[in-house]
């Protein structure tokens, strides 16, 4: 009788570890009315996305990338995958185009609390922005969680 009762509050205690774990997000929106071309950067420091063997469990596929449409609220049950333009694993880039009111999962991964910070973004080779950890433009919600999703949102 005691044996069940260890197992089962063991079960439950390692149950609520894993419901509680955070898990983290990095997208990327598109609310312009035209089609833009995205270069992601990755530090020296990090696995290119898909290349870890599932063990980080990417949302990032490695030979493409989800993509969300902003106009269906129930989106994420129907993701577009969109194939890369160009992928270089040594450099630790890759590109993809995404769609005006689209939104485009670059990083996503579970039993994490931070993104891969320093990763640089170039908007049709003419805005760079670098996710920093204190940095503007990237919104993180929730704010004082941990795990969140950071998103940046492009504006006409």
């Amino acid at each position: 009788m005691t044996n069940k009762i260890l197992w089962g509050f063991l079960l439950f205690f390692i149950f609520s570890l894993y419901s509680c774990d955070p898990s983290i997000g990095v997208a990327i929106q598109n609310k312009t009315s035209t089609e833009k071309t995205i270069k992601v950067i990755y530090p020296a420091n990090f696995k290119f996305p898909g290349d870890s063997g599932g063990a980080q469990n990417n949302f990032c596929l490695r030979d493409s990338v989800k993509t969300f449409d902003l106009s269906d609220k129930d989106s994420y049950l129907n993701p577009f995958i969109v194939p890369m333009l160009s992928k270089d694993t040594v450099e630790r880039t890759y590109s993809f185009v995404l769609k005006p009111n689209y939104s485009a999962t670059v990083e996503g991964r579970s039993f994490s609390s931070l993104p891969t910070f320093g990763q640089i973004f170039i908007i049709d080779q003419k805005d760079t922005i670098k996710l920093i950890r204190y940095g503007r433009d990237f919104v993180k919600k929730p704010k004082l969680l941990l795990g969140g999703s950071w998103k940046h949102i492009i504006k006409d």
